[in-house]
C-alpha cells in the first residue's frame, strides 16, 4: 500500500480488541513491521468487557506515550 501511494496516505494495521498485553505487544510489533504510525481496534467498545480492561487500556496509554 505504501508503495502504491508513494508514501503520500498513512498505513494503518486494523486486528482485533486483543485480549491480554501479550496480544497487544503482537499487534503493535504487526504495525511497526509493516511502518503503520496507528491502529484500529475492531468493535474497540469491547475492551471494557474484558476482565482485565484496566490492565489493557494502560498497556495502551503506555505504548501510545500518553
Amino acid at each position: 500500500m505504501k508503495k502504491e501511494t508513494e508514501g503520500k496516505v498513512d498505513v494503518w494495521t486494523y486486528a482485533w480488541v486483543p485480549s491480554n498485553v501479550a496480544e497487544l505487544e503482537q499487534t503493535v510489533s504487526i504495525g511497526t513491521k509493516l511502518g503503520a504510525k496507528q491502529i484500529l481496534f475492531w468493535e474497540a467498545d469491547y475492551i471494557d468487557d474484558r476482565a482485565n480492561a484496566a490492565e489493557l487500556k494502560n498497556a495502551m496509554r503506555t505504548r501510545a506515550g500518553l
